[in-house]
């Protein structure tokens, strides 16, 4: 917390140190310096007034954002005090805090070149500086700064118990200026009252989104599996249902051609690319009684070529123990229809 302090002081003197140089040197017109300042108020809002020192000019150029500000200065630049810390300037930049009425106002003494004894003087709030144009976030902690002449920032404004007041800082550093000027800052704990909801919503908000898209997730994949399951419990009941309903029509005894016809269909649906066929043959000649398909083309099932193919592969297995489908005679029948066999079973 004492590094960004510092660093925004010697941030805001490292400006005013170009200006001076500036001024100094080649920008000496007054309607330059008119065009340039305004610029400064709108850059740097905690910049409330600045004045040239010359020893040849007279009377002296000074220019405010408000009246009252123009004021104050115009008072305290008569002020014994102040005329000696000016006069006895030996550093390139000085700091004074002068008023005990408002000890949050600094004077910044800029003398770029000890020879020539320009001097540029700035009046800057520094309660502004630190709050409006720096990135120190307190959090959940109060920062005070004080000096010699009062307390900048106050821990009474921060609404704290009187316990705290009373107790010991978390931490503490003096930060010494040029020109013998000196800060004070201390670290105090906010208390109990900083810890609200509302210090927390940003973060509550994020975590709910993504307990919400993680259940948005969840459930969807649910539901996908669910829908899943459902289909295969579907077809299982449905090929459940056939199997029952072949072996009722076993039961009744009804024509083979039928049990066989509804056996076709069972596979075909089970197995919608293929197309079945079941050739009845008779055992000791190999011829074949009947073709039951319910699907296969007529052209086909009538084709001569295929049905002596079939009778010669019914020869060939009474002679065999091979499996039906296995051996020459099956890759025969595949030659003779490469374009039926591949799905048929």
């Amino acid at each position: 917390m004492a590094t960004n302090v510092e660093r925004a002081l010697t941030s805001r003197a490292l400006v005013l140190k170009r200006l001076a140089e500036r001024w100094e040197g080649e920008f000496v017109d007054i309607a330059t310096r008119q065009r340039e300042v305004p610029r400064y108020w709108h850059d740097y809002p905690s910049l409330l007034a600045v004045v040239s020192l010359t020893p040849s000019a007279s009377p002296l150029w000074r220019r405010a954002q408000q009246g009252s500000d123009l004021l104050w200065l115009d008072e305290w630049l008569t002020q014994p005090t102040v005329l000696r810390w000016l006069n006895q300037q030996q550093s390139p930049e000085q700091w004074l805090f002068p008023d005990p009425t408002r000890p949050e106002i600094a004077l910044l003494a800029i003398m770029p070149s000890s020879e020539q004894r320009f001097q540029l003087v700035a009046m800057l709030d520094i309660d502004l500086l630190i709050d409006k144009e720096t990135t120190i976030a307190e959090q959940a902690f109060a920062l005070s700064i004080g000096h010699d002449n009062g307390e900048m920032i106050n821990l009474r404004s921060l609404s704290l118990p009187s316990s705290i007041h009373e107790g010991t800082p978390l931490s503490e550093k003096t930060l010494t200026l040029p020109g013998d000027s000196a800060l004070h800052l201390s670290l105090w704990p906010r208390g109990p009252a900083s810890f609200e909801l509302g210090n927390f919503i940003a973060a509550g908000v994020g975590i709910s989104g993504l307990l919400l898209t993680y259940q948005l997730v969840l459930s969807l994949a649910l539901m996908a599996a669910r829908a899943q399951r459902s289909m295969e419990l579907a077809k299982a009941k449905e090929a459940l249902e056939d199997q029952h309903r072949i072996q009722a029509m076993i039961a009744r005894d009804e024509p083979c051609s039928a049990t066989l016809l509804q056996i076709c269909r069972l596979l075909e649906h089970q197995n919608p690319q293929w197309e079945v066929a079941i050739w009845r043959l008779e055992t000791s000649s190999a011829r074949r009684i009947e073709l039951l398909s319910a699907s296969l083309p007529a052209a086909l099932q009538s084709d001569p070529s295929l049905n002596e193919s079939l009778m010669r592969l019914a020869n060939e297995l009474q002679f065999s123990n091979a499996p039906p489908w296995h051996g020459a005679s099956t890759s025969r029948l595949q030659k003779s229809f490469p374009g039926c066999y591949r799905n048929m079973a």
